[in-house]
């Protein structure tokens, strides 16, 4: 959806309740995880954090999703993460 420069409303449709889908299984199974693996920060959370960053940000938003948001605020607190964001944007 952010990569195309033409307008397609059905795949931003598509894509969009495909986003809600994963953050409907996210918030799902990060209610009774700390994280995605587990109690651990681990390379699952590292994976999944930009895309999650960049549609919570790009008007599809998190609210809906506690637990994701939960997981979220806490990824984005860690040092490293604010670091690399504060690089690449």
């Amino acid at each position: 959806m952010h990569r195309a420069p033409e307008d397609m409303p059905q795949a931003k449709k598509h894509f969009t309740e495909l986003m809600r889908d994963m953050f409907g299984i996210l918030d799902k199974h990060l209610a009774s995880n700390r994280y995605l693996a587990g109690d651990a920060y681990s390379i699952a959370d590292i994976s999944i954090y930009p895309d999650t960053r960049l549609h919570a940000k790009e008007g599809m938003g998190i609210d809906a999703f506690p637990n994701l948001s939960r997981w979220y605020d806490a990824v984005t607190a860690r040092p490293a993460v604010q670091r690399a964001w504060a690089i690449n944007g």
